[in-house]
């Protein structure tokens, strides 16, 4: 397995835990893959001056939507704590759009399913978001086949994430199936259950 190109999109009132998460997971991972075998993650926004997260904490992108038009393995969207009420930035819509066809999985966390929807990913695709927002996510995109029981969902190359842990879930099981099995018997017994993750019936698919 060659190295990952990892893209998590950030923008104002992010939430923090939704970037750090999988951040801190494909980190975690890296320390028992070979140099070869690692993910590489960088932060996307629209420009690089600082942006808040939701809490507060204050980010910089590591690359900008221009610069990042080279494509990525897999683009996640982080979410925010509730479904974005105002209109979307459209250079974040038109990336996003424009390089989910250039990767091989892309997706959200939690909240992060709206902006999916507002680019016209959502259309004919099972998806799932925070049990509190499917209604609301089915309501504004109908053509979204929304599964709110489910922590994960795969629907071909699109993978959606139903809250902070769900998405750190969904990228340990991202890892697991990247990962040959003789490299995942010599992970931490904490790690054990990823040997299993195809097996998950919180999940729609294997991912």
């Amino acid at each position: 397995m060659p190295v990952q190109a990892v893209a998590i999109v950030v923008y104002e009132g992010v939430q923090a835990l939704d970037v750090a998460g999988p951040m801190d997971m494909f980190s975690e991972a890296n320390t028992f893959l070979n140099s070869a075998d690692r993910y590489q993650t960088v932060l996307v926004a629209a420009d690089r001056n600082p942006l808040r997260a939701s809490n507060g904490i204050q980010m910089l992108a590591d690359l900008t939507f221009e610069e990042a038009m080279g494509g990525f393995d897999i683009i996640l969207v982080a979410g925010t704590p509730a479904p974005p009420e105002t209109e979307l930035d459209p250079r974040l819509l038109q990336w996003i759009r424009e390089l989910s066809w250039r990767s091989s999985l892309y997706g959200s966390i939690c909240t992060g399913a709206f902006v999916l929807g507002s680019a016209g990913l959502l259309d004919d695709r099972r998806v799932t978001t925070h049990w509190q927002d499917a209604q609301a996510l089915a309501a504004r995109f109908p053509r979204a086949k929304v599964e709110p029981d489910l922590i994960y969902v795969r629907d071909g190359r699109p993978i959606t994430a139903a809250d902070v842990t769900a998405g750190i879930g969904l990228g340990l099981a991202m890892v697991g199936s990247d990962t040959a099995p003789k490299r995942r018997s010599k992970w931490p017994s904490g790690w054990s259950w990823l040997r299993s993750a195809r097996a998950d019936n919180h999940s729609s698919a294997p991912i």
